[in-house]
């Protein structure tokens, strides 16, 4: 696989280069994560406390590192993060994957097609998934969620279902801003239900985090045109359904945000940081149609789909307003289905495939029911489970 420096369109060129002050500081960093790491395991051994010492290791470091470090080094983390597609379980499958779309207007990779074959057209599946990901707008590569999105493929072909998906990879701000990231989701659609031929009742659309508001942001875009960004040239709504996992649905509003005293992978000021890179210079009035979605609108019910999912983590930041925003959605007549996991953090289910994924990628394909990835698998049921619409 291409590193994302060698794409002739990179919506990120600088990807990955760290400075020497950077450097630098991503040092002192490291000293002081390691320095709370020791107290993690004192205060630890000191409750004598048990349960996965894994699961709660990442869960404390990952918020001191978002904290701590440069988000140029937070970015080079994601470059070396597609071990799937060569691992054990994938490997002899997926020689021919990720299949890369590099493009002016978009780029992304095909993670999978239908049977898990290259020569397989994505107009045969019977579903097709495009995934954003998350990252606050600031960081993530689809690459990274590999581990991810092919537990999904494999268990939803194994329903038999044949599926094909799509991981767009969109320009990360500061250096690019909205609403660059929804011209690129926008072209990413057109291209797969144009150029692909792929009829949108089979299309299903899931992101997490800021990919999960992106995709909302491209649904009301389709509906009410943003002035100065062109218009999808094929509007539709997805006829498989939306399924977003932690959706950063307001990112402006701090009112919001839960105070879950720490229990969470993110914080306040680390989503302040994020939001003024990802918005700043957006008039008022497109931050509130396109990028809040936790107040009543008189538009809903020509925005999303007929059917939408949604997951959240009993522990997250962001629950006060997933919750905001299914109640404006039901309230305007759409099917919600919203499930919330008790005692879980923010993007749970790509956290479980950080934590989880290195021992599932080591089994036999086809291998199931030994816990692993429960949230993943939930995921893909829920996708299989979707009334659809024509």
């Amino acid at each position: 696989m291409s590193p994302p420096n060698r794409l002739k369109y990179d919506p990120n060129p600088h990807f990955g280069h760290v400075s020497n002050l950077d450097k630098a500081l991503a040092f002192v960093g490291y000293v002081v994560v390691a320095v709370q790491a020791v107290f993690f395991f004192l205060v630890r051994f000191l409750r004598s406390k048990s349960g996965p010492l894994r699961k709660e290791l990442v869960y404390f470091l990952v918020p001191k590192f978002i904290h701590w470090l440069p988000t140029s080094v937070i970015r080079r983390g994601s470059v070396r993060s597609a071990r799937a597609f060569t691992s054990h379980r994938y490997g002899d499958r997926l020689a021919a994957f990720p299949e890369v779309i590099d493009r002016p207007e978009f780029s992304g990779i095909w993670v999978t097609k239908p049977g898990f074959t290259r020569a397989s057209k994505p107009r045969d599946a019977d579903v097709v998934l495009i995934y954003v990901h998350g990252g606050g707008y600031v960081t993530g590569l689809p690459e990274q969620y590999a581990c991810m999105l092919l537990r999904m493929a494999e268990r939803i072909e194994a329903k038999g279902q044949r599926v094909a998906i799509f991981a767009l990879r969109y320009s990360l701000a500061p250096e690019r801003r909205f609403p660059t990231q929804l011209l690129q989701a926008a072209a990413c659609w057109d291209y797969v239900v144009g150029e692909m031929g792929v009829l949108p009742e089979r299309v299903a659309l899931s992101g997490d985090s800021a990919g999960a508001s992106i995709i909302l942001s491209m649904l009301v875009h389709m509906s009410h045109p943003l002035v100065g960004v062109e218009r999808v040239k094929r509007p539709a709504r997805p006829g498989r359904g939306i399924f977003l996992q932690s959706p950063w649905v307001n990112p402006v509003d701090e009112t919001g945000y839960d105070d879950n005293q720490g229990a969470d992978v993110i914080s306040v000021a680390t989503l302040r940081a994020w939001t003024v890179a990802a918005v700043t210079g957006v008039e008022d009035g497109d931050v509130e149609r396109y990028l809040e979605f936790t107040g009543p609108r008189d538009d809903w019910h020509d925005i999303l789909p007929a059917y939408t999912w949604v997951s959240a983590g009993g522990n997250e930041r962001f629950l006060r307003n997933i919750t905001r925003f299914v109640e404006a959605a039901r309230k305007a007549g759409k099917r919600v289905d919203y499930e919330v996991r008790k005692g879980e953090v923010h993007v749970w289910q790509f956290m479980e495939s950080v934590i989880e994924g290195n021992q599932a990628m080591e089994q036999e394909f086809g291998t199931f029911g030994d816990g692993l990835m429960s949230g993943i698998d939930g995921l893909a049921k829920a996708i299989l489970d979707a009334p659809r619409s024509k």
